[in-house]
């Protein structure tokens, strides 16, 4: 199984993360932070006015005091904001009768301004300004009561103050009206009254309103998608000073949705969005400085934009890191620290987390092997809508790894991510459907899975769909075909495509036989190790095929194919040696090398090896017996680190 997440495509040879990074939609989360949904006060008071309003307020001028409280919340030019001021100041101008004073108490109260956060006593001092008259407390009040912070959860007594507060010219309350229609936050889902009240916030000056407006023409919410007017929506909101439409003009810009590709301009719109505390902007400014988009490649940046919004647990962001240390990009390779990063980011509810924490499970990367924990977390991933996950654990249920066989199960999953376009689900389901896959067999939907896949360039279902070409089984006989789709998989390294096409050269499988374009097929196998192809390539060497005579080359190349574990090359190397072409004659290098090539099961090596040691002294079959054991240990050893050499 391949290793999948939802984001931009990374490759490794174990690694293949898909689709766009994580972006920053107002809809993230299950409501927005609390600091953005309450309407604060905003008036500032310019620095030539501080003097005159300080005197009024000592003489009990409650405007005085509210303006100068204003002052203090928000901190005068040059000087930080001085909480503990602010609040004496707005209780003395609500004593005094000014009402929007306690809506700025009530805001200190709810975002812990200057002390711990006192939801409930907000709420009492929202409604005791609402009941005074003043609109933004009771838009206040009703985000209160919709997410119930401070009070008793009353979403249609929510709707009730915020439909108020937005008809008194609220924007803010507008646009969560707007939101409460368009998620179905306490209300049926409407997306035309979603739209409805975000004009409306628009029309009062909300640049929030129009980033909403944005993502639902983007995302084609109740009309059709209009990539470009959600562009224009985004760009006039961003240059409104609203964080999450610069986020989501910087993925347009990036992707080239609805707009020209930009990444430059992108990463100046994440970069502007970051400025402001956008935490997805974070993370897509990250990815940008991690590869090189639109900026010089910085993985310290990237790291450190990642670790930024991490802190404030945005999953996209602690997923990113946790790639970063799969990958070793920009720090040695950590699958340890991935294994705890992915299930920071799971714990979030990342669905890519889930999945590819699955992935190190299976393969004991960063920890020992668990099969069952890899299923339980495909599984997540699986069931909240992850392609990927979908995939890895429909292929679970297929094979019984970690998790009892069930083919049906395997089936409906495996379609539920081919459905999606997932091409690993594609190429299992098709070789379920098969005739002899164990599934239900359907060779035309077999076929048209297979190729579909291959046309995306999946590059083992490229092979795949060669075998069954040059097969006949599952779809007519095709050797010109079979031949194409092999190169295609060649061409992505697919070391047994190249075999098999130097196969089909050699005898003509698919055109003339030509031995020299077998030679090279063998050569760009063997350049990846394949213990075969350099056995054959040796083969080649040795008897001219296609190549000029070379024994002391066919000599090199048995040796390699031989120590992986070639049997046939360990007899050829041998023989090499017995008559001394290519290498020195040494007839206990030959008795050694026939020796091993008998005890891997060759078994007319033996016979070799008897007739030569009649003519061997004493001296040269002790000589031979320790080169055997020495080759052994060495075969032994090759094999413990790489397999069986193949």
């Amino acid at each position: 199984m391949t290793l999948k997440s939802a984001r931009i495509s990374r490759l490794a040879a174990w690694l293949l993360l898909a689709a766009l990074p994580a972006g920053g939609d107002a809809l993230a989360a299950p409501h927005p932070a609390l600091e953005e949904l309450l309407q604060a006060p905003s008036h500032r008071v310019p620095a030539d006015r501080l003097a005159p309003l300080r005197a009024a307020a000592e003489a009990g001028d409650a405007q005085a005091q509210y303006l100068l409280g204003l002052a203090y919340h928000f901190g005068a030019p040059g000087q930080a904001p001085d909480f503990d001021a602010a609040r004496d100041l707005f209780r003395a101008a609500g004593t005094g009768g000014v009402a929007q004073a306690f809506t700025a108490l009530g805001v200190m109260a709810a975002l812990g301004q200057g002390g711990a956060a006192a939801p409930a006593e907000a709420a009492t001092l929202f409604d005791k300004a609402a009941a005074a008259g003043d609109p933004v407390a009771r838009a206040n009040l009703g985000v209160l009561r919709l997410y119930g912070i401070g009070l008793a959860a009353d979403p249609a007594e929510a709707e009730r103050d915020l439909t108020a507060a937005a008809e008194a010219g609220i924007a803010n309350a507008a646009v969560v009206l707007g939101r409460m229609h368009r998620v179905g936050e306490g209300v049926p889902p409407d997306a035309e009254k979603a739209r409805h009240w975000f004009r409306k916030g628009r029309d009062l000056g909300s640049p929030a309103a129009d980033n909403a407006l944005g993502e639902m023409l983007r995302d084609g919410e109740g009309r059709p998608a209009d990539p470009p007017g959600a562009v224009q929506l985004f760009r006039r909101a961003a240059e409104g000073g609203d964080r999450r439409a610069m986020n989501n003009l910087g993925r347009a810009l990036q992707f080239g949705q609805g707009a020209a590709a930009d990444p430059a301009a992108a990463r100046r719109w994440y970069a502007r969005a970051v400025e402001l505390g956008a935490i997805e902007a974070m993370s897509n400014l990250g990815y940008l400085y991690e590869y090189g988009i639109g900026v010089a490649e910085d993985p310290g940046r990237a790291r450190a934009l990642y670790e930024a919004a991490a802190a404030q647990d945005y999953a996209p962001a602690i997923y990113n890191l946790a790639v970063m240390h799969a990958l070793g990009h920009g720090m040695a390779t950590d699958f340890a620290g991935a294994r705890d990063l992915y299930r920071r980011a799971a714990a979030l509810g990342d669905a890519g987390a889930h999945n590819n924490l699955g992935v190190l499970l299976l393969k004991g990367r960063g920890g020992q092997v668990d099969p069952a924990g890899a299923a339980r977390h495909f599984r997540i991933a699986a069931e909240a809508g992850d392609a990927n996950g979908q995939a890895n654990y429909g292929l679970s249920l297929r094979d019984g790894i970690g998790v009892a066989a069930d083919r049906q199960a395997a089936l409906r999953w495996l379609q539920l991510a081919a459905g999606q376009g997932q091409d690993d689900a594609r190429h299992g389901l098709a070789r379920l459907l098969a005739p002899g896959g164990g599934g239900p067999a359907d060779p035309v939907r077999a076929a048209a899975l297979m190729r579909a896949a291959a046309e995306n360039g999946h590059a083992d279902s490229q092979f795949r769909l060669a075998i069954w070409l040059a097969e006949g089984r599952v779809m007519p006989r095709d050797m010109a075909a079979a031949a194409r789709w092999h190169r295609a998989a060649a061409g992505q390294g697919n070391v047994y495509a190249m075999m098999n096409l130097a196969l089909y050269a050699a005898h003509g499988a698919a055109g003339p036989p030509d031995m020299a374009e077998a030679a090279r097929w063998y050569a760009r196998a063997a350049e990846a190790g394949n213990r075969d192809a350099l056995f054959a390539l040796g083969s080649f060497h040795d008897a001219g095929l296609g190549l000029p005579v070379d024994k002391a080359r066919a000599a090199e190349l048995y040796e390699q194919a031989a120590l992986a574990g070639q049997k046939q090359a360990m007899f050829n190397l041998a023989d090499l040696y017995r008559t001394g072409q290519g290498v020195a004659a040494d007839p206990a290098a030959a008795w050694a090398w026939w020796r091993l090539a008998e005890v891997e099961g060759l078994l007319e090596a033996g016979g070799n090896r008897q007739l030569l040691e009649r003519d061997m002294s004493q001296d040269m079959q002790d000589r031979a017996t320790r080169r055997y054991r020495m080759l052994r240990a060495r075969l032994d050893r090759a094999q413990q680190g790489t397999g069986d050499g193949q």
